[in-house]
């Protein structure tokens, strides 16, 4: 399972980045409103969702650390070993996107790293 709440969410500002969802998946949509009233409503439904939170937030948090910090061949074979299913199921222009070089390159560098 994953989370993702846009910074514009909290800010209240328009967004400048728009998700794209390539397969089926679930989607919530509510509004602060909702958030207070259930979280009332049922407090430790409110606690596990702040249990949570806080740790969806730190497992990002050192996620994006290492990304920031590797090399497009680091992230590649970081996907390979924690994602494989990834590179079937994801557009080859996305996963080069995410990997912070050009599709054609992606091409080239598959069949060199695949070599290592």
């Amino acid at each position: 399972m994953e989370a993702l709440t846009p910074p514009c969410v909290v800010n209240k500002t328009p967004s400048d980045c728009f998700v794209s969802c390539v397969e089926d998946s679930i989607v919530l949509i509510s509004n602060a409103d909702m958030g207070i009233e259930i979280n009332s409503k049922f407090p430790k439904f409110d606690i596990m969702c702040r249990m949570l939170t806080e740790e969806l937030l730190a497992k990002q948090q050192i996620a994006f650390d290492e990304f920031k910090t590797s090399s497009p061949e680091q992230r590649y074979l970081n996907l390979l070993q924690n994602r494989p299913d990834l590179i079937q199921r994801v557009p080859q222009h996305q996963l080069a996107s995410y990997l912070g070089i050009k599709p054609q390159s992606l091409s080239r560098q598959q069949l060199k790293w695949a070599m290592m």
